[in-house]
């Protein structure tokens, strides 16, 4: 092998291990349960909010761009004994987040598949669909990526979106992020 295959070997090497290790590991605890989640390097937590027993939300956003608008990872946990929520099944889950986001948008286009998620089978649901930013403003495309699963008793709705413009970029660094999801179910 020559040198030079060598060398640029190395650089490949080199530049695999810094883009690894820019991303941000986040461990987060939830009603004696964890998860974590492998952040894109640009992401940082911009809030956690409970919005009743036994749910929480937790927002991850890029700073703002020069027009205000950021990109947004999302991660609700919901513990089902402690919510008193009912029993769901995962369709069930998923028709219920996904509705959240479509009620803020018009032009709604969804695609759903299969997947494991935490080592539990989930539901990937990549939409796209357009969103008034701002009361008299012109509506903007969106896209965005949410999956969702069941651990034991914790239900989970993992979710990313960006304006279309900025999609094609952000949301595949943003689904990598989704798919290192992990949760530790207290028991």
């Amino acid at each position: 092998m020559s040198r030079r295959r060598i060398a640029v070997g190395l650089v490949g090497m080199v530049i695999l291990t810094a883009s690894v290790s820019a991303r941000q590991q986040t461990v987060t605890q939830f009603e004696g349960h964890k998860f974590s989640l492998q952040l894109p390097e640009d992401y940082s937590v911009k809030s956690d909010a409970s919005p009743g027993p036994g749910i929480r939300t937790f927002a991850f956003s890029t700073s703002p761009r020069s027009d205000g608008t950021r990109g947004i990872i999302q991660v609700t946990l919901i513990d089902l004994k402690k919510s008193g929520a009912p029993p769901v099944t995962l369709d069930e889950l998923g028709s219920s987040m996904i509705e959240g986001v479509r009620r803020r948008r018009t032009q709604w286009i969804t695609k759903e598949s299969a997947l494991e998620i935490a080592g539990v089978p989930g539901k990937r649901i990549e939409w796209s669909g357009q969103a008034e930013l701002a009361p008299g403003l012109a509506p903007v495309g969106m896209r965005g990526i949410m999956v969702v699963g069941i651990k034991n008793d914790v239900a989970f709705a993992l979710h990313a979106q960006d304006l279309s413009a900025f999609a094609s970029g952000a949301l595949p660094m943003c689904e990598k992020a989704l798919n290192s999801f992990t949760l530790t179910v207290q028991r």
